[in-house]
């Protein structure tokens, strides 16, 4: 199987495509510059809404940002001071946002997710700052390492190392793309991310509303997010700031000998035909192997998808043609970015099994997303409902940007 990543710059925004076996199976377009997830505010609290158990709160950001009653737990909490444990979901009481802010006060937020359309950012008081190796969880405590990190001598030889760095209100989390790197090198990200969160948290006393850590730019977080790296490495190509991110490179093992870097714009998407394949992506027609078609069309309030059998008839072409779909379809929703509800029409179906095996291979697909999807059960006529985290603006949003101009 050949795999690789490739990273490029179309303007004032940043694409990364994971390619694999010649085709495009995911991509992500971030403006270069001043995206605001990741990014860490001292914020005021404007209105807190009972109704809503949430919270608006001036971020500086022009629509006022929205702080849910779970993402508020941490509001408050200093270096020194026990983080709360995590809510029971058996409780009978839910959390509510007055327990937590009070209209006016100013408090330390990070943005999870953009604005979108009308809507203000979402944000947390949550905080964490990813590295490549370690996420610091900078109101949290305690050590976790990757469940994928199965090499116990290995697993030890981390917790050994990382457990002094450790305070009351401070946690670390090991990430997978630790598990071959030296232990130096994971100790020295631990310890970059400290410095970045005391050095921000000295800044709380700002005048709110103000921004206290700016995440970084889109292609510094596509090489640290690259993991596990493909097989067949990755590429840059005519990004701005390239002599950083090939010094950055070179602190990270596992990937100093496996990026190239292009400085000068060599139009690697259109080499590659990444560039048609968006094109191809922002159509509403999409065939499927075998010659079935999905149709895509999206409305204000959802995605619609229908699958056509092309004109195959029968219970076993039927049941191809929806496996198919099933498949194309968390494709297409990871490279459109379609956020929100997706009712998908498959063909129908008269046999349950056949419904069920389509249904989970739709779950199973969607599993590598990198935004959270939620698939449910096949309804009474014949729909599957996807909910699918939005992760800013969608692949059509961005038409005249994405495809290589």
């Amino acid at each position: 199987m050949s795999e690789k990543l490739v990273i490029d710059q179309v303007g004032e925004y940043v694409r990364a495509a994971h390619v694999r076996d010649g085709r495009l199976n995911d991509l992500i377009v971030e403006p270069a510059q001043g995206m605001l997830t990741g990014g860490i505010y001292v914020g005021r609290v404007r209105r807190v809404l009972d109704g809503l158990n949430g919270a608006f709160v001036d971020i500086g950001e022009g629509k006022d940002a929205f702080l849910r009653a779970h993402g508020a737990r941490f509001a408050g909490i200093l270096e020194d001071e026990e983080p709360p444990e995590e809510p029971d979901p058996n409780d009978d009481e839910p959390l509510r946002i007055g327990d937590f802010v009070t209209e006016g006060e100013a408090l330390i937020v990070q943005v999870q997710r953009p604005p979108y359309e009308d809507k203000g950012a979402a944000v947390t008081t949550e905080i964490t700052i990813p590295g490549r190796y370690i996420v610091l969880k900078a109101n949290s405590s305690g050590l976790n390492i990757s469940r994928r990190l199965e090499d116990q001598a290995r697993v030890d030889e981390l917790r050994k190392a990382l457990e002094p760095l450790l305070v009351q209100s401070r946690g670390l989390i090991v990430r997978t793309a630790a598990a071959q790197v030296p232990v130096d090198a994971v100790v020295r990200e631990a310890e970059t991310l400290i410095d970045t969160w005391t050095h921000a948290f000295e800044k709380r006393g700002k005048d709110a509303p103000a921004l206290i850590y700016a995440a970084p730019a889109a292609a510094f977080r596509a090489l640290r997010d690259t993991e596990p790296l493909p097989p067949d490495g990755l590429e840059v190509d005519g990004v701005d700031g390239v002599k950083a991110l090939k010094e950055q490179a070179s602190l990270w093992p596992d990937l100093a000998d496996r990026v190239t870097f292009h400085p000068s714009r060599s139009g690697i998407f259109a080499k590659l035909g990444i560039d048609d394949e968006i094109r191809d992506a922002l159509e509403t027609e999409v065939g499927l192997e075998g010659g079935g078609r999905l149709w895509i069309e999206r409305t204000h309030a959802l995605t619609a998808i229908d699958v056509d059998t092309g004109g195959a008839t029968g219970g076993h072409a039927i049941l191809e043609t929806n496996l198919a779909a099933a498949s194309e379809i968390a494709r297409q929703i990871r490279l459109r970015n379609i956020g929100g509800l997706i009712a998908v029409d498959f063909v129908h179906m008269r046999r349950r099994d056949h419904q069920a095996e389509v249904v989970d291979l739709l779950r199973n697909e969607v599993n590598g997303d990198r935004a959270r999807v939620q698939v449910a059960s096949i309804s009474p006529f014949g729909l599957v409902e996807v909910l699918r985290d939005r992760m800013g603006p969608s692949l059509a949003d961005l038409a005249d940007l994405v495809a290589g101009g």
